[in-house]
C-alpha cells in the first residue's frame, strides 16, 4: 500500500533519482546546515526494505492498532520521514497515510488496498 500511495503522488513528476512507488538505493539527505541541520537515512535499499518491513508489522502490531487514532498517525509520519525510502515524495505520502491512518487498518509495505483508490480519486 505505501509504494502505491507513492506511485500515485509521484507519478508523471520529472524528479531526479525518483522512481514513482519503488524504494531508493542510493544516499539522500533531509534538511540543510542553516535550517536546523542535515539527516542521512538509510542508505542502501535492503536497509531500507528491512526497515520498511519492520515498521509495517510494528504499526499493524494489536499494540499499535489499539491506540489512539492522531497518535498512530503522527508516528507513522515520524517513521516514514525517518527511514525516508523513497527518492521523493515521502512527506506527501506520509501525509496521505496520516490523514487515512483511522480507517487504513493493517499495511503491507508493497501490497494493495482500497486507499489506493480513494488517493487516486482525491488527486483527480
Amino acid at each position: 500500500m505505501i509504494s502505491d500511495v507513492h506511485r500515485l503522488i509521484t507519478h508523471g513528476i520529472d524528479i531526479e533519482l525518483n522512481n514513482p512507488g519503488v524504494y531508493r538505493n542510493h544516499k539522500v539527505q533531509v534538511g540543510n546546515r542553516n535550517h536546523g541541520g542535515v539527516y542521512t537515512p538509510p542508505k542502501c535499499l535492503p536497509d531500507i526494505n528491512k526497515l520498511m518491513t519492520v515498521f509495517c508489522e510494528w504499526i499493524n502490531s494489536e499494540e499499535l492498532v489499539k491506540l489512539y487514532p492522531p497518535i498512530r498517525a503522527a508516528l507513522t509520519h515520524y517513521y516514514l520521514g525517518l527511514v525516508h525510502p523513497f527518492g521523493d515524495g515521502n512527506g506527501r505520502t506520509a501525509r496521505i497515510l496520516d490523514s487515512d491512518c483511522p480507517g487504513f487498518g493493517r499495511c503491507d509495505p508493497k501490497g494493495k488496498r482500497v486507499l489506493v483508490q480513494s488517493v487516486a480519486d482525491h488527486y483527480q
